[in-house]
């Protein structure tokens, strides 16, 4: 089985919503699962898809191969992410928010009470769940560690001082998946 460990580190709280309200919330999470794998997906499809752009033709949007080929079309993926294991407490906790108008009063409706997440640092494993050829195994390895290390951000609010982290992998990005990478982004202008 090849697999990748992913480490995060939290410098901030954070909220990954549960989409409902309730006990006085406008945002609650959902206590069993505050940082649910499929969110860490998306995050590194979402940093994958800098290094190797989609396309976009006619309002249809197609990742790029590569990106397709590790990550899945829609939920489909040769590889599985675990959930998160918590190496910290975790705490919730309530944050008020409010917006201001332009004469530095609050807008009307604008008050916020939602709650968020507080820990130190949290795991979880990427491991090859499907089918993949032995001679792409390494390329999607080093996709999968690229995107990791490139998520510095989670869940809301994320541009209003929530939800900074660190991610590294083990393995490390190294000087040869980038290697890897860089070729297969030179391969895939070649065809273009």
């Amino acid at each position: 089985m090849t697999k990748i460990t992913i480490n995060i580190t939290f410098y901030s709280p954070f909220r990954v919503g549960s989409g409902s309200s309730g006990d006085g919330l406008d945002a609650t999470l959902n206590h069993d699962e505050p940082l649910p794998e499929a969110h860490i997906k998306g995050l590194m499809r979402a940093a994958a898809r800098r290094f190797f752009p989609g396309t976009e033709r006619d309002d249809n949007f197609t990742d790029h191969p590569l990106v397709r080929e590790v990550f899945g079309a829609r939920t489909e993926s040769p590889w599985h992410w675990d959930p998160v294991i918590w190496q910290d407490d975790v705490s919730y906790e309530t944050d008020i928010r409010i917006s201001l108008d332009e004469r530095r009063k609050a807008r009307p409706g604008s008050l916020q009470v939602a709650e968020q997440v507080r820990t130190r640092s949290a795991t979880m494993d990427v491991w090859r769940s499907g089918a993949v050829s032995e001679e792409r195994v390494d390329t999607h390895r080093a996709l999968l560690c690229l995107a990791a290390s490139m998520v510095q951000d989670n869940g809301a609010q994320r541009a209003r001082e929530l939800g900074w982290v660190g991610i590294s992998t083990d393995p490390e990005l190294s000087e040869d998946m980038l290697q890897l990478l860089a070729d297969e982004a030179a391969k895939q202008e070649a065809v273009s």
